[in-house]
Formats: structure tokens, C-alpha cells, sequence
């Protein structure tokens, strides 16, 4: 019976494997890629469901169910109900990973298990990555079109994969034991960190800076934490100076930040203004114009596009903000609803960081604290990723939780 127990769960973690590996790296929405996605989806949760004896409901549950209840509710009040329905099959997966974690998930370990599974499944969309870019666009485009991403979400995904391995790295006794092993996961980590540097985004830097910067500092302390700060330092002025002067990273990025500056500074001319981030700016200002209209309820879940349609703006886009964005269509009640478990969660894991000193902990902090931040430059309620990411800080609080409670 052990035994069966065993291949039970050696099977469910491979299915999920599969499905890490679906919405990463296929991601093209036809052909094998449409196909491949929804068929390991239903596989998972089958498999899932039918190795349980019963379902878990916990907290973060309710509020997934709260939230898109809300989000659903809102076609009543919505000028598009076309537009709202637009996210259905997203909360499909949302609401599966929300039931079928907790049933995966029994204790630390086995969220570390699930951390490695995703790190495994960003080598293998690497690969996949690599072989269906054309070698004429590194260093000439941003990748993450050839598997269906937009090369922000591949950005900050890797930019997630390179923390989730430094945190392996540090924590894991197992690699601190074999060389073989350090080598291993130091080379995901620059693997991790290179496609993070060609998919051009700014955004999955500063995620890159904050998190390795972030972890590094607070896991130190005494004179080490001098010495590591000094390094670190000295490593992120040769990291800019690298992006600044390649060629080939400076075309797909060092140029944009350079424009970013430029613009914010108000020196840019010409071709040296980034229009993404006037464009960004725009997008804000109209969906707070938006907000103002309807505080309470707001215009309607995704109907922040259907204004953009209205108003015949040429780019029809969500607002690039994930608060305005929120804020706008489902109004503060929405916008309550949503940040609760996520600065709930934050706050549980910082406090409880601050008497255990788990590196899981700090972990899950400052991903949950990295993801707020880029909130502001993102709409993440709509990312399956993040939303995992959630389900996984909320579990693990809860575990370190009953420990303390079982005095363990």
C-alpha cells in the first residue's frame, strides 16, 4: 500500500510537471500547443481528484471563489458581457490549481518538490525557446513570441525562475553536498537570467535586482553581510555595464532603458522618447478617469477594453496597471476583495519570518512583496503563474502555522 502510495504521487507531481511546463513554454493558443494545454489540465485535475478522499476548502479558496464571483457578477452591470467573459477559461485553471494544491501539497517538503518542478519546467521552456526562435532574433527582437509569451510575461517568469533556484540553492542540503548538483542549478540560474536579460523587459530586472538583492541581504548577517553587500553592489554595476556595452543585449534592452530615462528625466527627443511608457501612462490616467465614474462597482470585469473600443484608441489593450485596472472595472469592492489575501499572506509570512527565520519564508515574502511592486506595471490577476505562486505562499504559511501550533 505504501508502495501504491508512492507511485500515486510520483504520477500526480510528473501530470503536474506537464502542466508547469504547458503554460510556460506552449503557449501559442493552436495546433499541438491548444491541444497539449487543455488535455493536461483536465488530466490533472482527474488524477487529482480521484487519489483524494475529499476536497480541501480553505481560505484561499473562498476568495478565489469570491473574487471571480464577483468578477462574473459584475456581466449584470458591464457595458460588454462579451469582454468579460473573455477570462473564463483563465479562472477555469485559477479555481483547478486552487482545489488541487492543497490535495498535492501535505507539508514543506513537498512544497519544495513543487518549487523544483517549476524550475524544471522553465529549463524545459528554455529549451523549447530556443529551438523555436530563429538564431537571426537573439540580440535583434525580444524573445518569447515563438512559444506564445509576451516578452514581459517571459521576462518576469524567468526573472521568478532565477529566485525560486538561488532560494533551492541556498536551502537545499542536498546540493550543498554535491558539487555536481551546485553546478547544476548555478547554471540554471544563469540560464534563467540570460533569457530574462534577451526578452527585453525592464520589469523582470528590477524583479532580478530586488529578489536576489532582497534575499541575499536579509539571509546574512554580521561581517558576511558587508562582504556580500560589497559584491553584490559590484556585481550589479558590471551586470549594467555589460548590458550598456554588448551589442546585442544593448539592441533588445540597454536601449530601452535608456529611453525610459530620458523620458522620465523630460530630455528625450525624437526617437529617444519611450512610447511604451507614454502609452502606459495614458492607459492609467484613462482607467482612473474611468474609476472616478463608477467607484464602488466599477465598469465591468475587462471592460477597461471595451472603453478603449468606445473611445476608438488604436491599441486596445487592458491598462497595463494591475490597482487601476482592478479598481475600474470591479471597482473598490473588487479591488478589497483582491489585495486581501495577498497583503494577508505577505504580512503572515513576514511576521512569521521575523520568529522562525525559515529561508521558506523569506522566500514566499519577497515574492509576494516583488509581485505587489510590479503590479504597478502589470495586470497579474489575469497570470495563472502568479496566481500559483499565491497558492503556494498562502500553503506554506499555513503549514509553518500548525507547526507552531503543533509545537514542532
Amino acid at each position: 500500500m505504501k508502495n501504491l502510495s508512492i507511485n500515486k504521487n510520483a504520477i500526480t507531481l510528473f501530470i503536474l510537471l506537464l502542466y508547469f511546463i504547458s503554460i510556460s513554454a506552449f503557449q501559442l493558443g493552436s495546433g499541438f500547443d491548444a491541444i497539449f494545454v487543455r488535455t493536461i489540465f483536465a488530466v490533472l485535475i482527474a488524477i487529482v481528484l480521484m487519489t483524494s478522499k475529499k476536497i480541501i476548502i480553505n481560505n484561499q479558496i473562498k476568495w478565489c471563489l469570491l473574487f471571480w464571483g464577483w468578477y462574473f457578477l459584475s456581466i449584470l452591470w458591464a457595458k460588454n458581457a462579451n469582454d468579460t467573459m473573455y477570462y473564463f477559461n483563465t479562472f477555469i485553471q485559477i479555481i483547478g490549481l486552487s482545489v488541487c494544491m492543497p490535495l498535492i501539497i501535505k507539508d514543506g517538503n513537498s512544497i519544495n518538490q513543487v518549487l523544483k518542478l517549476i524550475v524544471f519546467s522553465l529549463f524545459i521552456t528554455s529549451m523549447v525557446l530556443i529551438m523555436r526562435t530563429p538564431l537571426s532574433d537573439w540580440g535583434m527582437a525580444r524573445l518569447g513570441p515563438a512559444i506564445g509569451l509576451g516578452p514581459n510575461v517571459l521576462g518576469m517568469e524567468m526573472a521568478i525562475g532565477t529566485i525560486i533556484t538561488l532560494y533551492i540553492y541556498r536551502s537545499s542540503p542536498d546540493i550543498k553536498k554535491s558539487n555536481l548538483k551546485k553546478i547544476i542549478f548555478i547554471f540554471l540560474m544563469i540560464l534563467f537570467f540570460m533569457i530574462t536579460l534577451f526578452s527585453g523587459s525592464k520589469k523582470a530586472i528590477v524583479m532580478v535586482a530586488i529578489g536576489v538583492i532582497g534575499y541575499e541581504i536579509i539571509s546574512t548577517k554580521g561581517l558576511k553581510l558587508f562582504l556580500k553587500l560589497v559584491i553584490l553592489l559590484i556585481t550589479l554595476y558590471a551586470g549594467v555595464i555589460f548590458i550598456m556595452t554588448n551589442e546585442n543585449l544593448y539592441k533588445v534592452l540597454g536601449r530601452r532603458v535608456e529611453r525610459t530615462i530620458l523620458t522620465i528625466t523630460g530630455k528625450a527627443q525624437g526617437n529617444d522618447i519611450d512610447n511604451s511608457l507614454r502609452e502606459r501612462q495614458f492607459y492609467i490616467q484613462k482607467s482612473l478617469d474611468l474609476f472616478k465614474s463608477n467607484p464602488i462597482i466599477g465598469y465591468g470585469g475587462n471592460n477597461f477594453v471595451t472603453y478603449m473600443r468606445d473611445i476608438n484608441y488604436d491599441h486596445v489593450a487592458y491598462s497595463h496597471n494591475n490597482f487601476t485596472e482592478i479598481l475600474c472595472t470591479l471597482g473598490i469592492v473588487g479591488f478589497i476583495i483582491y489585495y486581501s489575501i495577498w497583503l494577508t499572506t505577505l504580512f503572515k509570512s513576514i511576521k512569521m519570518y521575523m520568529k522562525q527565520k525559515d529561508p521558506k519564508l523569506l522566500f514566499f515574502s519577497i515574492i509576494n512583496f516583488i509581485i505587489l511592486v510590479m503590479d504597478y506595471g502589470n495586470v497579474s490577476y489575469i497570470n495563472v503563474f502568479n496566481i500559483l505562486l499565491l497558492i503556494l505562499s498562502y500553503l506554506s504559511v499555513n503549514i509553518h502555522a500548525l507547526k507552531k501550533v503543533q509545537g514542532d
